[in-house]
């Protein structure tokens, strides 16, 4: 990856967070837009070091928003982008649908699926224009969990929808691949308390962000395309340690 320019979306959480270790780690640059106007109202996990010179922290970005992301693509403007990562949309915590307000169903489908479609349709030409880039889309097993409520919902519009651009997609010369994630990642510290007695992995495949980073490196330079499940221990291991 030395030399690689990626546009990663969605850094402050613990796969974004990752996916931003993982490539400095492996010599990419990587490009980093976040809501926050300036460094001081901006807080990072702890595994990002905004002194690392191959981090471009850019600020006041809200991809939800169609014309910040313009914003962004003029921002970034001659740089050769090599891959994109989209790691976007919380987890939401709402009422059963049937007493839910339209207003926060409307903002779960917003984060969750709206910021996915603007950051694609802004960014994904110049990468299905290149052949060995890849455009990356994280989604959550909360697309086959309907007791996640509407978070269930909204992954599997993600997954709808991601399906869609791999097929519209497949002879482009780059790559779309959706990676659906069943393991649980957690911020450095919150796996230590969590489980003070494990070193990378808990019993039941749980792992956190600065392992887990590994994966994006591999997966960028893999070649696949389509829907990629990475459901277990062994299925990681499998794609970082071949």
């Amino acid at each position: 990856m030395n030399g690689k320019q990626v546009l990663i979306l969605g850094i402050t959480g613990n796969i974004g967070s990752a996916a931003v270790s993982g490539l400095l780690n492996a010599g990419a640059t990587v490009h980093a837009p976040v809501r926050a106007t300036d460094a001081s109202s901006l807080r990072l996990p702890a595994l990002i070091s905004p002194s690392n010179e191959r981090l471009h922290l850019l600020y006041g970005y809200d991809l939800s928003k169609w014309e910040d992301a313009q914003r962004l693509k003029e921002k970034l403007g001659s740089v050769d982008l090599d891959h994109v990562i989209a790691s976007i949309g919380p987890w939401h915590r709402t009422p059963k649908v049937h007493e839910m307000s339209f207003e926060q169903y409307r903002n779960a489908l917003a984060a969750n699926v709206d910021t996915h479609f603007i950051a694609y349709r802004t960014f994904a030409s110049q990468i299905l224009q290149k052949p060995g880039s890849l455009y990356l889309i994280v989604n959550g097993a909360a697309k086959d969990m309907p007791g996640a409520g509407i978070t269930s919902v909204t992954a599997a519009t993600l997954h709808a929808l991601s399906r869609t651009i791999a097929v519209q997609t497949s002879d482009a010369l780059g790559g779309v691949l959706e990676m659906v994630l069943h393991l649980r990642v957690e911020e450095d510290q919150t796996f230590e308390k969590m489980y003070p007695n494990a070193k990378d992995w808990s019993d039941n495949d749980a792992t956190h962000s600065r392992v887990f980073g590994q994966v994006f490196p591999k997966l960028l330079e893999s070649g696949k395309r389509g829907t990629f499940a990475l459901d277990s221990k062994a299925s990681f291991l499998g794609l970082v340690n071949p």
